[in-house]
């Protein structure tokens, strides 16, 4: 079969028509999946099983349109040409000849057709993939380090900052270049270090560095991009103009734009346009927004407080231009990360949330950080998965390198069990963040949790490199640590944190004091339970923990039951007030069902735990609901319910939840002594320290 008539044959079988047909008919199907999913509460897999199914069908399609007809009298088989005379007389005459559609050059014709679709709809499904998977082609990893204020007097500093964080925003829109955080460049102001460890140290392949001044009524830019290898200078400019807002913002589109040139990666015209959008043209607006969207980083590390500081910069922004709708993205971020922190769980702040998301999406449609938002709030305010990654996938298609993207994803996915799709995500987040010491932290209570502490316990080591004046760092690898069954380690990495947090109650007291328990020491376990000094000794998402259960555990212990049973008594006053004012806070029944164990009432003390389950189970929340199953099977264990405390610790063992159960918790920890010498339990202690979906 030479070409020509190959090619006829693919006209007159109507293969190209088929493949057409079937291009624009599955093509329609999935973007209308897109939409429909996550209406329906199908999970997430559901588009992803459908596309696999698209793609199965491809050359399926492809070799049935070669090899058979559809006719008025039915299907029938196709067959050559010259032979369709014969054919159409006596179909399927004799097996192998030569008028029969099952004849040699057929059948090798319809392997090639096999062939080539497979081929075809492995190269179209790969391509769908990568188009969803944001990462950049073989572009540029691009840093902006921080812009020099060179005003004498040190005015231009807050332009300077926005100045930087308004680059990475519009180089960010650009598809062929992936572009490193500003926190993770943070640590380069007034460096002495050259450009080629900067590129080195950041996996960058082309810096950008410069100064900003504002003198009177002109604003001068300088800026230079430069090869990280090299150390050679690729373009630089120095742009000097009137002071406006809008010649500001058209400074920096130029800037992004002569990157792009010199890097040569290629501008479509809808990137074009988004590099050119002017966000405000308020001064003061602006500057508020800078200030707002580094104090919301912040909170990620330094807690309630920095986060009501980006709501009050936020808010100051919007006052000054009620159209700016990055600047709701931002409000709507603080309001809902402080709901979920359990600074605030009011039905109020979780409206505002709402509300600012709603904003800034209505404001920009194009802003992919407006569903970035929206999908947080559905996170953080419910644990709505379906809905957040539906919003998340929308701001992909957006931007692939939008704010917080790649962390929420990873989050949700953490927070349903998918644990190893989780690093996964947290990883390309650490790739555009690697010198940011919150994501390398994420990335290692990740794998804490799967059980793989080795690593896990080298990001927690880098996240306390990177920001060595957080108390949560070395918090969060104590935790890693004592999971692996190190508690020397752990105690000096918690004591680390004790000392660096400023309000112990509110972020270190806790765990210490649960480090202190698995290294059987409950006099030092008392000791710091004394000295909170309020009714609540310890909150945070997981635990609301009373000063006086925090007591009566520790005097417990060590065997002074009188003052114990008295301590008990009075968290059990407290916990029953809160939990009649908050009817739906796990982490205080959970704990009122540890207090009323302390006064040997049973009944009370299963209820309670149970609730805590209820509200929170570890099949809707997998890190925070197997803290919540893990306290259920202590009471069980107080009172003896032997059966029931293993079912919940074997079923435990089975999830992504290491820092919160594992075979050398298990074995350090007094509390399960009394079933240790359970067969069930010994199995527990001999099973793998790393966890396997």
């Amino acid at each position: 079969m030479n070409g020509p008539s190959f090619l006829a044959e693919l006209k007159r079988r109507k293969v190209v028509r088929v493949a057409l047909v079937y291009g624009a008919t599955a093509f329609a199907m999935l973007e209308a999946a897109d939409l429909i999913v996550p209406r329906l509460a199908l999970p997430d897999w559901t588009i992803t099983l459908l596309l696999v199914l698209v793609m199965l069908g491809f050359p399926i399609a492809l070799a049935l349109a070669w090899a058979f007809d559809l006719t008025p009298e039915g299907v029938r088989p196709e067959v050559p040409t010259e032979e369709a005379a014969t054919a159409h007389a006596a179909p399927g005459v004799a097996s192998g000849g030569r008028g029969t559609w099952v004849g040699g050059r057929t059948l090798l014709a319809t392997g090639v057709m096999l062939a080539l679709g497979l081929a075809l709809g492995a190269g179209w499904f790969a391509g769908s993939s990568m188009a969803g998977s944001g990462a950049p082609s073989d572009g540029h990893r691009v840093a902006v380090l921080p812009l020099r204020d060179m005003d004498p007097d040190g005015s231009s500093a807050i332009l300077a900052a926005g100045v930087q964080e308004d680059l990475l925003t519009r180089l960010s829109k650009i598809g062929e270049l992936s572009i490193i955080s500003r926190t993770s460049v943070e640590e380069y102001a007034g460096t002495s270090k050259s450009i080629p460890e900067i590129a080195s140290e950041l996996g960058a392949t082309a810096i950008i560095e410069g100064g900003v001044q504002r003198a009177g009524d002109h604003v001068r830019i300088n800026v230079q991009l430069i090869d990280g290898r090299s150390d050679e200078h690729l373009w630089a400019e120095t742009f000097d103009r009137p002071w406006s807002m809008d010649n500001l913002f058209a400074i920096q589109s130029e800037i992004a734009e002569r990157v792009a040139e010199a890097l040569r990666a290629a501008l479509s015209p809808d990137e074009r346009a988004r590099i050119d959008d002017r966000p405000t043209e308020s001064e003061a607006a602006y500057e508020l927004y800078v200030q707002a969207r580094n104090a919301y980083q912040r909170g990620g590390a330094g807690g309630p407080q920095d986060l009501r500081e980006a709501v009050r910069f936020a808010e100051g922004a919007i006052a000054a231009d009620s159209s700016f709708a990055e600047a709701y993205a931002v409000l709507s971020l603080a309001h809902a990360f402080l709901f979920w922190i359990q600074a605030d769980r009011t039905p109020a702040r979780l409206e505002s949330a709402r509300a600012a998301a709603d904003r800034a999406a209505e404001l920009d449609p194009s802003l992919a950080e407006a569903y970035v938002a929206k999908g947080m709030y559905h996170y953080w305010g419910f644990l709505d998965y379906d809905a957040a990654l539906a919003e998340f996938r929308r701001a992909e298609r957006l931007n692939p390198d939008a704010f917080d993207l790649y962390q929420g994803f990873g989050s949700v996915h953490r927070r349903q069990g998918r644990m190893n799709e989780a690093i996964a995500y947290f990883r390309r987040s650490l790739e555009n963040n690697p010198r940011t010491a919150s994501v390398a932290s994420t990335v290692g209570e990740s794998l804490g949790l799967a059980g793989r502490f080795a690593e896990a316990d080298s990001l927690h080591a880098l996240a306390i490199r990177l920001d060595p004046t957080a108390p949560f760092y070395p918090l969060f690898r104590a935790v890693t640590v004592v999971a692996m069954g190190d508690t020397a380690r752990a105690r000096i990495h918690i004591e680390a944190a004790a000392r660096l947090a400023d309000k112990p109650e509110e972020q270190v007291r806790g765990w210490h004091q649960h480090i202190l328990r698995l290294a059987r020491d409950p006099l030092a376990e008392l000791q710091v339970a004394e000295q909170a000094q309020d009714s609540i000794g310890f909150s945070d998402q997981y635990y609301l923990l009373p000063s006086a259960l925090m007591r009566a555990e520790a005097l417990r212990r060590l065997g002074r039951e009188q003052e114990a049973r008295s301590a008990y008594s009075a968290a059990v006053a407290l916990l029953e007030t809160w939990v009649e004012n908050r009817p739906d806070d796990e982490r205080a029944w959970s704990s009122l069902g540890l207090a009323y164990s302390g006064l040997g009432r049973e009944r009370e003390a299963v209820r309670a735990a149970r609730r805590g389950t209820e509200l929170l189970s570890v099949d809707r929340e997998a890190w925070r609901g197997a803290v919540r199953a893990d306290d259920l099977a202590r009471v069980y264990v107080r009172f003896g319910r032997r059966e029931a405390a293993l079912d919940i610790l074997e079923d435990l063992m089975d999830r992504p939840a290491r820092t919160v159960v594992s075979p050398a918790l298990l074995r350090l920890d007094r509390e399960w002594d009394p079933i240790r010498a359970d067969a069930r339990f010994r199995a527990l202690l001999a099973a793998p320290a790393e966890w396997s979906p």
